[in-house]
């Protein structure tokens, strides 16, 4: 097969790591990591990118 993304998939090992972590302190890390990302520009780079009269309803 020739397509492009089996043979990256086929040349390249692949892990998993499991993080068992209580769900409290998980939302507390996403919590601070979205406030972070939102004070480095992340409105910002989304409004560059959105297209106000484009089709949002469907996926990739």
């Amino acid at each position: 097969m020739e397509d492009p993304m089996f043979m990256f998939k086929y040349k390249y090992d692949s892990f998993f790591i499991w993080i068992d972590v209580e769900q409290a302190i998980l939302n507390r890390r996403v919590d601070m990591r979205v406030d972070q990302m939102v004070k480095t520009g992340l409105v910002d780079e989304v409004r560059q990118i959105f297209i106000p009269d484009a089709d949002y309803t469907k996926g990739i």
